[in-house]
C-alpha cells in the first residue's frame, strides 16, 4: 500500500490491489483532526479516482459527537460528490466512539455506508461491490 497522508490522528493509504483508500483513525479526535482527515480523504479520493473507502476506527477512543453535524452536512456530501460509492466503516470497540460513528452519518443515500465489527468483514463487502 502507498501511504498518502499521516499525522497523530489519521493515516491514509492507497490500496493499489483493491483500488480503494484505507483510512486508519486513532486516539481521541478533535474537531480540527476530523476536518483535516476528512478533507484529506476527499482530496485523495479524487486524486486516485477511487470510489471506495475502508474506514478503520478500531483505535479511536472516546466521543466525537461534536463533529457529527459537520460530518453529516458538510463532509459526507463533499465526499459523495468526489466520487464515493461504497464506505466500509469499521467500528471502534469503544462504545462512545461507536455512538459517534452512528450519529455522524444520519443521511446515507443509496446505502453508501455500511458498518462492520471487523476489518476483514469490511474488506469482504468492499470487494463484492
Amino acid at each position: 500500500m502507498e501511504k498518502l497522508f499521516g499525522n497523530k490522528f489519521i493515516e491514509i493509504w492507497y490500496d493499489q490491489e483493491n483500488h480503494w483508500l484505507y483510512s486508519k483513525w486513532q486516539d481521541y479526535q478533535t474537531m480540527e483532526s476530523i476536518q483535516t482527515g476528512g478533507e484529506e480523504l476527499v482530496r485523495h479520493l479524487k486524486e486516485k479516482s477511487c470510489s471506495k473507502i475502508l474506514n478503520d476506527n478500531v483505535l479511536v477512543k472516546g466521543t466525537w459527537t461534536f463533529a457529527a453535524d459537520w460530518t453529516t452536512n458538510v463532509w459526507f456530501p463533499q465526499i459523495v460528490q468526489a466520487g464515493l460509492k461504497h464506505f466500509a466503516w469499521v467500528y471502534s470497540p469503544d462504545i462512545f466512539s461507536r455512538f459517534s460513528s452512528e450519529k455522524a452519518i444520519k443521511n446515507n443515500p443509496g446505502q453508501i455506508v455500511r458498518y462492520f465489527h471487523s476489518i476483514d468483514d469490511g474488506k469482504e463487502w468492499l470487494r463484492s461491490q
